[in-house]
C-alpha cells in the first residue's frame, strides 16, 4: 500500500493487510471486519466510522490515527498503542483485547454516547 491510501467506505472484511504502510490512510466508513491487520502502520490514519469488528490489530501502530464512532468490539488491540490515538470519540471496545479501561471501570471516553 502506498502512503495516504485512500480506501473510504470499502468492504475489506477479511483481507490481510499485516505490516502495511497504511500511514495517514483515508479509512473512514471502511469494513474491515476480522481483517489482519498486525504490525500495520495506521500512524496518522482515519478510521473514524470504521467496522473493526474482531479485527487483528496486535502491534500496529496507531499513533495518531482517528478511531472516532469506530466499532472495534472484539479487536486485538494488544501493543497496538490504542492510547496514543489523537481521537476515540465514541468508538465501541465491548470485548476488544488490550483495549484501554478507566480506572473506575467505565467506558466513559470510548463507549457508545
Amino acid at each position: 500500500m502506498s502512503r495516504s491510501a485512500r480506501l473510504a467506505g470499502k468492504n475489506l472484511t477479511r483481507v490481510n493487510l499485516s505490516n502495511s504502510d497504511l500511514h495517514a490512510a483515508d479509512l473512514h466508513d471502511t469494513t474491515l471486519q476480522e481483517a489482519y491487520l498486525s504490525g500495520a502502520d495506521l500512524r496518522g490514519a482515519d478510521l473514524s466510522g470504521a467496522n473493526l469488528q474482531g479485527a487483528h490489530l496486535d502491534g500496529a501502530d496507531l499513533t495518531g490515527s482517528n478511531v472516532d464512532g469506530a466499532d472495534m468490539r472484539g479487536a486485538d488491540l494488544r501493543d497496538a498503542g490504542f492510547d496514543r490515538v489523537a481521537s476515540a470519540k465514541g468508538t465501541r471496545l465491548d470485548g476488544a483485547r488490550g483495549a484501554p479501561t478507566d480506572t473506575d471501570g467505565e467506558e466513559e471516553r470510548y463507549g457508545p454516547r
